[in-house]
């Protein structure tokens, strides 16, 4: 599948994709082929201070050590999503066996490449992937802001919406027929070589690709958005039994929001981002107690249980793997 430079241009302004098209990106490439089968998450490993013009040159023309260009787009800490290249990119290099077989099958990550022990093949993922580049540190302590959280989803949605358009010949309005949150993929997920995008949890991220396509390009309208706002979707809601209408949500990160006047439960079960990204998402939580002192325990994808507020430390755990192994997705 090869997107027109056109076609682009057109799902993004569908989507909502706050972006701007950098002079030259439609014919710039590699010249080596391109088939698009899926969507690959970077990080540009710079920090802020880097500035844009800055960063922008080094997706497009690359460093000493790797010609560029390095990504399809280069994502900013504002949510302006840069048009940097159409076709193949510099940007994945050697990936496994297996993940070149689920991508080519459409099939989703079974999990980190690293964390499964597989080892790169001779096969060169920039042939399949549209590449988007984030601006990050990579260190952990970096925070990817929420605006430009939601612009790369509406991107992500958008690139998944024009596929099956294109296929379909479907370019007017309805429902999305193309691809959904499974085409996409973090780059440590093709290869055990890398571990960006450090500190964004794909399972929920592609959860969030699949909301913005359910609801489409009207209901996934971007809205502003304050720095403390959560950049993932929701996983579950237990209100108080008493009738009191007080309740929590949880993120999938298993941070825990008061609605309904509750109060604040101190979130010790957050989970660290290195760790979040290994074990997978939160997936459920209980209420131990309610009232000025709650406490919660929150399961995670490999039954972990992680505490909250006032909830004892939880002993123990049946975790069905040795280490932090992601649970193989159903199929």
């Amino acid at each position: 599948m090869i997107l027109t430079a056109g076609e682009i241009v057109e799902a993004f302004d569908r989507w909502h994709v706050r972006h701007v098209a950098r002079p030259g990106w439609a014919t710039r490439h590699t010249r080596h082929s391109w088939d698009l089968r899926a969507i690959y998450l970077h990080h540009d490993a710079n920090h802020d201070k880097v500035s844009t013009e800055r960063g922008l040159a080094v997706i497009e023309e690359g460093r000493p050590d790797l010609a560029g260009p390095l990504s399809n787009s280069w994502n900013e800490d504002d949510g302006t999503v840069y048009l940097t290249a159409l076709g193949n990119t510099n940007n994945a290099g050697r990936i496994t066996q297996e993940a070149y077989d689920r991508i080519t099958k459409g099939l989703p990550p079974r999990g980190d490449a690293g964390a499964l022990r597989h080892r790169d093949s001779r096969i060169v993922g920039n042939t399949y992937g549209w590449a988007i580049e984030i601006h990050n540190a990579g260190d952990g302590r970096d925070p990817y802001e929420p605006g430009q959280m939601q612009s790369t989803v509406l991107e992500c949605a958008a690139i998944c919406d024009a596929v099956g358009r294109k296929v379909t010949g479907r370019w007017g309005a309805g429902p999305s027929v193309g691809w959904g949150g499974n085409r996409v993929w973090a780059h440590r997920q093709l290869t055990p070589r890398k571990i960006d995008p450090l500190g964004i949890v794909i399972v929920s991220f592609a959860e969030a690709v699949d909301v913005a396509l359910y609801v489409g390009p009207t209901g996934a309208r971007p809205t502003p958005l304050e720095d403390d706002m959560p950049t993932v979707v929701a996983k579950a809601l237990r209100f108080n039994p008493n009738g009191s209408g007080q309740g929590y949500v949880m993120d999938a990160y298993g941070a825990l929001h008061p609605v309904g006047g509750a109060p604040k439960m101190p979130n010790h079960a957050e989970f660290d981002d290195w760790i979040a990204a290994k074990v997978g998402p939160a997936v459920d939580f209980e209420v131990t107690s309610w009232g000025p002192a709650p406490g919660a325990v929150v399961l995670d994808a490999v039954g972990g249980r992680h505490p909250a507020g006032s909830a004892p430390t939880q002993t123990g755990g049946p975790y069905w793997a040795k280490g932090f192994v992601p649970p193989a997705p159903v199929v």
